[in-house]
């Protein structure tokens, strides 16, 4: 296990005062194992947190700066119900309005992979959460949400739809964000915080 060889100072970014997520900017020099020594000071704690990860050479999804595939994803003129689409108990009908490739060509958009009922993660569900509540913000932005597997096979089978294969995602959930000529600004694995999405996306 190699030592860390950056380190840095995590912020509060949201979506509440007793819960959330922080954040915090790492660098790696070479792919590998790592180990992140996470430090917790202050309201009562002083502790550490070790957790494992790897880091590889390359990643299978689209890189920042690269045009995004364009891919036609079911949208609610497909469907006689949403539910058919998506198993967000509490869909918001905009985010299925377009296509992905409908929304690559529209303008700026955000483009979520979760599934907040089949979540292997169990981040599926507050990162579609932290995207819809985002979107309030920036009506000139297209959101499109993508069940990563298909709904006619689960439970017994978690089979990935194209998009997921198109995209090349290793896990799910994941957010990207594209830019008004369809090229990839940023890209979240895991989840994403709301100020660091809002950030983001004022960019744009």
């Amino acid at each position: 296990m190699r030592t860390p060889r950056t380190a840095a100072r995590c912020r509060f970014c949201g979506p509440s005062g007793r819960q959330g997520l922080w954040v915090g900017e790492a660098t790696f020099d070479r792919p590998g194992q790592w180990e992140a020594i996470i430090a917790l000071q202050g309201g009562g704690y002083d502790a550490k947190v070790r957790t494992a990860f790897g880091v590889k050479k390359e990643g299978t999804t689209p890189a920042v700066g690269e045009k995004a595939p364009a891919v036609d994803t079911p949208t609610a003129s497909d469907v006689a119900d949403l539910s058919e689409i998506t198993t967000d108990t509490d869909p918001n009908r905009s985010f299925y309005r377009m296509s992905i490739a409908d929304a690559l060509e529209a303008g700026p958009a955000v483009i979520v992979f979760a599934t907040p009922k089949f979540c292997t993660s169990q981040a599926c569900g507050p990162t579609l959460s932290i995207v819809k509540d985002a979107a309030k913000d920036f009506p000139g932005i297209n959101f499109v949400h993508v069940e990563p597997y298909d709904l006619d096979k689960v439970p017994e089978r978690l089979e990935p739809v194209p998009a997921v294969t198109t995209w090349g995602l290793p896990s799910e959930p994941w957010v990207f964000v594209t830019d008004g000529h369809g090229r990839l600004a940023a890209k979240y694995e895991g989840s994403v915080a709301p100020r660091e999405l809002a950030a983001m996306l004022r960019r744009l």
